[in-house]
């Protein structure tokens, strides 16, 4: 084999190595002759590679003998129970994992339903993925909720009850073209937007319980899909904390981000990064206290309400990103950026301590 084209697809396929070793064939690179494909019992990575070795080698190790090789020509043989690669002088014996024990067959992508990939799809996901929820205990808001409205989408995300963020995505052949509401995994989405930055999502096949997103390389990223979905507790939220509150918007202030930063520099030793935020006499006040110092900041924030409430500071930081206007009320900070609206809900009353 070519060492510059294997390394080519290891790059791309080593991702979806599991670094735990319980199941052999989740940490191995394995070979088809077709293809060569990963899988971590969660997320499995394929691209074409023509080969005559058909079989498993251990990643880690294959990655580093391929990448320290000295010649452009490396040589797989197999004598029984062994597998040597040769390179020049160098040689690596290992025990191969046999086709018979691979544990997952990626699934034809003639079985899904094809999807084009909109062109704002890699943007939507990253903006909604700003609050991507991660906690088994809250299977319903794992990952990303897909919800086809009339003419685009709906995408969302929670983490947990603390926060939440909607981004409307406006295709209607996407909408369209989707069954129902659906849920990306977190682990989906990561791969997904690692993957997006130097190689184009083409288009997305879409079973009842799999989905696999095809790329411009000829990558293919499969991952079940998310069992429970609930769009309703993305709309209820919505309802509550944004609809009553959209005419209630204004720009986002120049240096919220740097007196967030100061903030921040108070609080770091502090376990949890609870802040004071308040709006008076049309003055953004953002306070944080610990015994290492305090600090007050204030910023011009005219035509907004009075109101005073406590939040984790580096939530309202990480959404600045994503922001322009603002709206503060007594149980949310809600943040805009065309179809993107961010809501942090507030946990702390006025005075409570963390």
């Amino acid at each position: 084999m070519k060492r510059s084209e294997l390394q080519t697809v290891l790059d791309k396929v080593s991702p979806a190595l599991s670094t735990k070793g319980l199941v052999p064939a989740f940490a191995c690179v394995c070979f088809t002759g077709k293809v060569v494909q990963t899988y971590n019992d969660v997320i499995a990575l394929q691209t074409k590679f023509e080969s005559d070795y058909v079989g498993g080698v251990i990643g880690r190790l294959l990655q580093t003998f391929v990448k320290t090789a000295a010649t452009e020509e490396i040589d797989f043989t197999q004598d029984g129970e062994s597998l040597q690669l040769k390179s020049g002088r160098s040689k690596l014996s290992v025990t191969p994992l046999s086709e018979s024990e691979f544990v997952f067959k990626m699934p034809s992508i003639k079985k899904g339903n094809k999807i084009k990939c909109p062109e704002s799809l890699v943007n939507a996901i990253q903006r909604v993925c700003l609050s991507l929820g991660r906690d088994p205990g809250f299977p319903t808001t794992m990952g990303v909720t897909i919800i086809p409205k009339e003419n685009g989408v709906y995408l969302c995300s929670a983490e947990g009850s603390s926060a939440i963020t909607r981004v409307f995505l406006k295709d209607k052949d996407f909408s369209d073209a989707l069954p129902g509401p659906i849920l990306l995994p977190p682990q989906l989405c990561d791969f997904f937007l690692k993957i997006a930055v130097k190689d184009s999502p083409n288009n997305m096949y879409l079973a009842e319980d799999w989905a696999i997103f095809t790329f411009e390389s000829g990558l293919k990223l499969f991952s079940r899909l998310g069992e429970e979905v609930d769009p309703e507790l993305f709309e209820g939220a919505v309802k509550n904390h944004y609809l009553p509150n959209k005419k209630a918007f204004v720009p986002l202030p120049p240096g919220t981000e740097g007196a967030l930063d100061r903030a921040l520099a108070v609080l770091d030793s502090a376990p949890e990064k609870i802040g004071t935020v308040s709006v008076k006499k049309e003055r953004l006040r953002i306070e944080a206290t610990t015994s290492a110092g305090s600090l007050f900041d204030v910023l011009k924030l005219p035509g907004h309400q009075e109101v005073n409430i406590r939040l984790d500071l580096t939530r309202f930081k990480a959404a600045l990103q994503f922001a322009d206007s603002i709206c503060i009320t007594e149980d949310s900070v809600l943040l805009r950026q065309g179809s993107l609206v961010h809501i942090i809900a507030v946990h702390y009353a006025e005075g409570e301590d963390a």
